[in-house]
């Protein structure tokens, strides 16, 4: 198994036509957005227009999950949904899709051979065991508050230390039960993490 941690400075911030976005992850590494030649990427978005049109991505799934703040999507011709924070919306990359209202967001989007979960993750007991699965998938963490971990992988126990807007990426790999426990969160804040499970179809 392969554990990348990207801290939130290192992440590359680009522009869309509505605000920022920051990706997190793509797959395979090295992988070009901007031509579409991707399996899969992981990003956050600034949607700071008030009403913005989506970038169109025909040939991809895509999830968004908001994170901060509201948003109607008006997926024309399909339906209209309103999501608020936490909630999420799945929909085809070649809909035409506009936004009304302001948010930070979270988005996976897959590839036809790719299919992944994005999950809001409440912390409220200890010790928490998270990617005890077969490691032939990829598994994410995205930090919305101070975390402490401890991910055991390649035989060894790695203690982590995560901020708010961090980044921690579980690539697959030989081990057969790799895992990340919990050691310490605030479980004051409630949700804690956006938790996504990406694999093949």
């Amino acid at each position: 198994m392969k554990l990348s941690l990207i801290r939130k400075e290192e992440q590359p911030v680009g522009v869309w036509a509505g605000g920022t976005t920051t990706q997190l992850a793509i797959w395979p590494e090295g992988a070009d957005y901007a031509s579409r030649r991707f399996d899969w990427r992981l990003s956050s978005a600034r949607v700071e227009l008030e009403e913005s049109d989506f970038t169109p991505l025909p040939g991809f799934h895509r999830i968004l999950m908001v994170l901060e703040g509201a948003i109607d999507l008006v997926h024309e011709g399909v339906r209209t949904v309103h999501l608020k924070a936490f909630d999420q919306d799945s929909f085809e990359g070649a809909w035409s899709t506009r936004s009304f209202g302001r948010c930070v967001d979270f988005n996976l989007m897959t590839g036809p051979d790719w299919t992944g979960t994005v999950a809001p993750l409440r912390v409220t007991t200890f010790p928490v065991v998270l990617f005890q699965k077969p490691a032939d998938r990829f598994e994410a963490l995205y930090c919305l508050c101070d975390l402490a971990l401890s991910a055991v992988h390649s035989g060894r126990v790695e203690r982590l230390s995560l901020r708010s807007g961090d980044f921690l990426l579980m690539g697959r790999g030989k081990d057969k039960k790799p895992c990340l426990l919990f050691d310490d969160v605030p479980t004051s804040i409630g949700i804690c993490a956006i938790l996504t499970t990406i694999g093949k179809k």
